[in-house]
């Protein structure tokens, strides 16, 4: 499991950026995209704030798949945050 969170100040800049993110994803059998959706705390220091999670089947090496997938994705005024394996979803 790989939590993605997307912040920033204008909530339909990260939105998009999260539907942009949720389109492009790896084309994989193994893979499962859910979201993008408002995180359980959306708004916070007045950050707007979307997730994504992605779940992987065994024998996916992850960290490596999600490099490739976001290496090239550039949102400006939006922040992107990596959580492989998350211990807590807030």
């Amino acid at each position: 499991l790989a939590a993605i969170l997307l912040d920033g100040a204008d909530e339909g800049l990260v939105r998009a950026a999260g539907q942009q993110l949720a389109r492009t994803a790896p084309l994989d059998a193994r893979l499962r995209v859910l979201g993008p959706v408002p995180a359980p705390l959306s708004r916070l220091r007045g950050q707007y704030r979307y997730r994504l999670l992605i779940k992987a089947d065994k024998g996916v090496h992850l960290p490596r798949t999600l490099r490739a997938w976001l290496q090239d994705q550039r949102f400006p005024k939006v922040r992107i945050k990596v959580d492989v394996n998350p211990h807590y979803f807030l």
